[in-house]
């Protein structure tokens, strides 16, 4: 298949292609099979995301509001309880899930060193991906989380697809992506004049829009139902915080964003941030693009 479309960023031998085809952005040429693999199982959390795991401890009261506030919403369009968390890394959300809020909750992992930490948890990881799990296990699930998940697969639509078979009838899938190309992003970059950092290679292969990712859950037959987002972090670039060039900036600005957060839920003024973040997610912005999809009743 001809993969064309036009070109909205290089770095390297790969271009980011708006493309005709699929609908969504994607990498030209695609990364190996080979290349991603040995990426996620070995490399991934040991030298891309190499405190990632110190900082989910040091975080657990900032993740725990989300985490709350995301089985909030999920219970008001399902009454089920069997929960898959689709590359759950070391199972901290599904850990809140399930020790905390009685979920029967699963997860699939590719990582050997996250599925290790999730083990220690005490959680049922499956390690490996998405398509081996498929092959071996036949039940469903009322809820399916995705999170950060499409943008580094191969193909996105038949990992959706597969998602949807894993759904049980009337069930919801949450789908979070990075929401690149927007304009806040843009305004930032070029306010600081900065490279477009959120082009990851070979760790982002897809690039999605709110309206890209509805669309490719509408093409498999799932409806969405709900849009959020998250804090428009390349905000900040524009009022002069270079998060990018400046890791101690960066901290400041993630601080920010949390006391915020934290803020709003200490004294009950949540509906300040929901009223912003869902308004921005009406518009296409915010940082990361989150769609709750329906299954056919």
């Amino acid at each position: 298949m001809s993969h064309e479309g036009k070109i909205l960023d290089s770095k390297g031998k790969f271009s980011v292609v708006d493309c005709n085809v699929c609908h969504f952005c994607h990498l030209s040429p695609f990364p190996t099979d080979e290349e991603i693999d040995a990426f996620y199982r070995e490399q991934y959390y040991s030298e891309a995301k190499k405190d990632y795991f110190q900082e989910e401890d040091e975080e657990k009261d900032f993740l725990e509001l989300i985490y709350r506030e995301r089985l909030q919403s999920l219970s008001t369009m399902t009454n089920g309880r069997r929960l898959l968390d689709v590359g759950c890394g070391s199972g901290h959300f599904l850990q809140y899930a399930t020790q905390e809020h009685g979920y029967d909750g699963k997860g699939i992992e590719p990582s050997s060193l996250a599925c290790k930490v999730a083990a220690k948890r005490g959680l049922d990881v499956f390690h490996g991906s998405l398509d081996s799990y498929i092959e071996s296990h036949k039940e469903q699930f009322d809820i399916i989380v995705s999170k950060n998940v499409l943008e580094h697969v191969l193909d996105p639509v038949r990992n959706m697809a597969w998602m949807k078979q894993l759904l049980a009838p009337g069930g919801v899938i949450y789908v979070e992506v990075p929401n690149d190309f927007n304009p806040v992003q843009e305004w930032g970059v070029r306010r600081a004049g900065e490279e477009r950092s959120w082009i990851c290679i070979p760790d982002h292969i897809n690039y999605f829009r709110f309206r890209s990712l509805e669309n490719l859950g509408k093409r498999l037959g799932l409806k969405p139902v709900f849009r959020d987002t998250t804090f428009p972090m390349y905000i900040f670039l524009v009022f002069g915080m270079n998060f990018i060039k400046n890791k101690t900036s960066g901290k400041k600005a993630h601080q920010i964003r949390r006391r915020f957060e934290l803020g709003c839920a200490k004294y009950k003024l949540n509906w300040i941030k929901h009223f912003l973040y869902r308004l921005l997610a009406r518009c296409g912005l915010g940082r990361t693009a989150i769609i709750y999809f329906k299954a056919a009743e």
